[in-house]
């Protein structure tokens, strides 16, 4: 971790004018991100990433001095870099081995075994306590692990003191999906109208990976398919997605919405579900009996906000309000519904989980998982029925 004049001054550039310590590390991760390319990233070529890996010294690692010479690294050489910029703005750095949670939980009490640690991060002190860092997750903010090594057994590595901490879980907040609609429906039941939609930390990782490689065009198809899942007949128009190259920031996607055949229309009622966009989402949970135990790979969150300008001249009959769903610590749903004085109806749904990083779940736990998922599918079903005044 020794830096060069080069490091030194790229450390002293990135940290000035940062606030706090949070601030500078962010600005040191997004510094090593731009000067240091991932050799196994989808902008390094096959040809490039063949040369790094003949380059490399047979009977050592590179120094950080090396590594941030060729612009090229392996992730775990990247995260060397990190920790040497990081000693130079005046912070705490060392190695820290963590466990992958696809391998095995790892308890150092049970599993003595090097060979379980095999991911290379950067520990940084804060204040008493120590945090874990990737830089090598591009399509994460700064700051945010790879959910695999999230509640893993890391080993902050010294010739003294080597110390295990666990990584911290990402709350539900820091993995959000949300949806603003403002839409109209007409008395042939087509729904139409302007969505903003934005995801962050891991839900947007999931996108952007396979969003990073594609082109404008192919994004636009992608959005288009995602959609059409939801609402079949559904019309895109005036797509845009953004910030897909720039995980510091929501990913974004808006466009204009026509969904023909979106409300059921009889004779004298129209019939919809306010939740136009969940709709389709199915129940995780499908068996009836399960072998073993459950594990969610992330906490996240899913909020929409929906606006639906009833037709002129129509209005509920009398529309019921699923209301809250508690379900202890790991999270909680809630649906309200409601008519304004301009006869729009505003729906909000929120639903989070793995609070208090609660994400893995006893085999016997799972016929009150899949109540609480089968129940969320049927609020989420919910219909309403609107007719014409004077009826």
């Amino acid at each position: 971790m020794k830096a060069s004049d080069e490091i030194k001054s790229a450390a002293m550039e990135a940290a000035a004018g940062a606030k706090n310590e949070d601030d500078k590390i962010a600005a040191l991760i997004h510094s090593v991100r731009a000067r240091v390319r991932d050799a196994f990233g989808e902008d390094v070529t096959d040809a490039e990433r063949q040369k790094l890996l003949k380059s490399l010294p047979k009977e050592r690692d590179r120094t950080s001095a090396e590594i941030f010479k060729s612009g090229l690294g392996t992730p775990n050489e990247m995260n060397v870099v990190f920790a040497a910029m990081a000693q130079q703005a005046g912070l705490e750095a060392r190695a820290a081995v963590v466990a992958d949670r696809d391998e095995l939980e790892f308890n150092p009490k049970y599993t003595v075994d090097r060979y379980f640690l095999d991911n290379v991060d950067m520990a940084v002190k804060l204040g008493d306590n120590w945090k874990i860092y990737d830089v090598s997750r591009k399509l994460l903010p700064p700051g945010m692990l790879s959910w695999r090594e999230e509640g893993m057994k890391a080993l902050i590595t010294d010739p003294k003191n080597p110390l295990f901490i666990e990584t911290s879980i990402a709350a539900p907040e820091a993995s959000a999906e949300n949806r603003r609609s403002k839409l109209r429906l007409s008395p042939e039941g087509t729904l139409e109208g302007d969505v903003e939609e934005s995801y962050t930390g891991h839900r947007a990782e999931e996108y952007r990976s396979q969003l990073v490689r594609q082109s404008p065009a192919q994004r636009e198809e992608w959005l288009r398919d995602r959609i059409t899942g939801m609402l079949p007949d559904a019309d895109l128009t005036v797509l845009k997605i953004e910030d897909v190259d720039d995980a510091a920031k929501p990913l974004r996607t808006s466009y204009h919405l026509k969904a023909p055949n979106f409300a059921q229309v009889t004779a004298k009622r129209i019939l919809f579900e306010p939740n136009a966009f969940r709709r389709a989402q199915a129940s995780p949970f499908s068996a009836g009996e399960r072998k073993n135990i459950i594990i969610f790979p992330y906490a996240w969150q899913e909020v929409d906000e929906t606006s639906i300008h009833l037709p002129e001249g129509w209005k509920l009959d009398n529309a019921g309000n699923p209301g809250p769903l508690n379900f202890g610590k790991p999270g909680a749903y809630d649906l309200r519904i409601g008519i304004s004085k301009t006869n729009e109806l505003v729906t909000r749904r929120e639903f989070s989980f793995g609070r208090e990083g609660i994400l893995v779940f006893a085999q016997n736990a799972y016929p009150t998982l899949k109540k609480i998922f089968d129940e969320i599918q049927l609020r989420d079903r919910h219909t309403l029925s609107i007719i014409k005044e004077g009826q």
